[in-house]
């Protein structure tokens, strides 16, 4: 009941709440007193855009933020849901764009955010109006953390017949400042390089080659300014070849007095037998001993260029196989 004098027109100090039923009593008085009975009448407003909202948690600009958090922002009274999209890109949407998450006021990422890097996040609320214009994108920065293990991509683990001048390099680890290499020829051994920093790099090319027929054991550390990774590295390994024993690639017997037979090469005379096989495993022909070669014959028939394999018994040691290439 606020007197507003003899004026037929009221501004109110405050807009009308928006989405409501306003009801009005105007009640006219002179001297004699107040008109009795006056109606109740009402209207309904408009519904409005919502405005925007901030972050609460993380907070804009704040730094070491956990990289499992989740987002929360204020709530905004006239919005039924927010459109959220956050990135590490500067339009903060190359991670989630404008998803909606409803009328709620935490969102609980389905997977960790990246580590040590500046996430931007806009948040749009909206309602049956429409949504928020022009909200502002905030941003956090996430805390490091220590990086995952990595592999060997060459020789691969469990690889044999490496040759004894092989480099290493293995998949690159997206947090890593670096990577520490050891390497041995024992299992968890470290007689050739131990913790060896070879910076940010994932590629190793030794200055000494690898022992003949020898187990190569490698593990390769990757770290950055947190620490290396939580445990230790699996350990992997690959064989050299047998480098003491020579076996040619290919030979032609086509009768030019070049490579015309398959003959190894056995500097130390370890050679018991030689086997040779077609792709089908039938034995066509035996070697007793290094000094004599193959001339690409079966029963006194010319066979088939193709690819032919081999078994090399050694008097002591294990076996040496491998294939070779009959070129006419």
């Amino acid at each position: 009941m606020i007197d507003v004098g003899n004026v037929l027109t009221y501004n109110p100090t405050n807009n009308f709440p928006d989405e409501t039923l306003i009801y009005v009593t105007i009640i006219p008085y002179n001297s004699a007193g107040n008109a009795i009975g006056c109606n109740l009448e009402s209207f309904e407003t408009e519904v409005i855009i919502p405005v925007c909202t901030n972050l609460t948690s993380p907070l804009n600009n704040a730094t070491d933020v956990s990289i499992s958090s989740n987002i929360s922002w204020n709530a905004i009274s006239n919005a039924t849901g927010y459109f959220l999209s956050y990135g590490t890109n500067t339009a903060g949407n190359n991670i989630a764009n404008m998803i909606d998450v409803g009328n709620v006021l935490t969102y609980i990422p389905t997977s960790n955010l990246p580590d040590d890097v500046f996430i931007y996040v806009k948040i749009t609320p909206y309602n049956s109006a429409g949504n928020s214009v022009s909200c502002s994108i905030e941003r956090f920065k996430t805390e490091v953390v220590a990086p995952l293990c990595t592999s060997l991509i060459s020789p691969q683990n469990g690889s044999s017949d490496v040759e004894i001048d092989a480099s290493l390099s293995w998949n690159s680890i997206s947090n890593a400042t670096g990577y520490f290499l050891s390497i041995g020829i024992s299992p968890n051994g470290n007689e050739i390089i131990n913790m060896f920093d070879v910076g940010n790099t994932t590629f190793y090319n030794p200055t000494n080659d690898f022992p003949d027929d020898a187990i190569i054991y490698v593990t390769i550390t990757p770290y950055n300014s947190v620490g290396t990774p939580i445990g230790n590295c699996s350990q992997e390994s690959f064989k050299i070849q047998n480098r003491q024993i020579l076996t040619p690639a290919f030979f032609t017997p086509n009768g030019d007095g070049y490579n015309d037979v398959w003959k190894i090469y056995d500097p130390k005379n370890e050679v018991k037998t030689i086997y040779i096989f077609d792709r089908y495993g039938k034995l066509l022909y035996n070697i007793p001993n290094a000094t004599e070669s193959w001339n690409g014959t079966f029963g006194n028939q010319t066979l088939p260029a193709t690819d032919y394999w081999f078994v090399i018994e050694r008097k002591l040691g294990e076996p040496v196989k491998g294939h070779f290439s009959l070129i006419r």
